[in-house]
């Protein structure tokens, strides 16, 4: 059980602007189970601001912002969001997509 940890968590969001959190090992599923609990916490969408992950790139800040906010993303410009990185195939377990998709399913619990 996360709850423990992720309340202390979203206590830091609300004290500062910026918490950075690790993701461990790449493609750990551990760790994926724990970011979805966190995200899935009912304080997160309104504690959390901004989100900077290392899989993915600027280039497609656009298309992550018109997702997250409901927009329609064809999956074929979607997926190059965290695939189209300067590390290639390292972001090609299907955690990373579920992370977004999470974070969207988030953040629409306030709309």
């Amino acid at each position: 059980d996360f709850s423990s940890v992720n309340g202390e968590i979203l206590t830091l969001f609300g004290k500062y602007p910026l918490v950075a959190i690790g993701e461990g090992m790449h493609n750990s599923a551990l760790s994926a189970e724990w970011l979805e609990s966190l995200i899935n916490e009912r304080e997160f969408p309104g504690k959390v601001r901004n989100i900077v992950v290392e899989f993915g790139t600027s280039e497609y800040q656009s298309v992550m912002d018109d997702f997250i906010s409901g927009k329609d993303v064809p999956d074929s410009i979607f997926n190059k969001c965290w695939r189209n990185t300067t590390q290639l195939f390292v972001w090609d377990n299907p955690m990373y997509e579920k992370f977004f998709r999470e974070v969207k399913l988030s953040i629409a619990k306030l709309i």
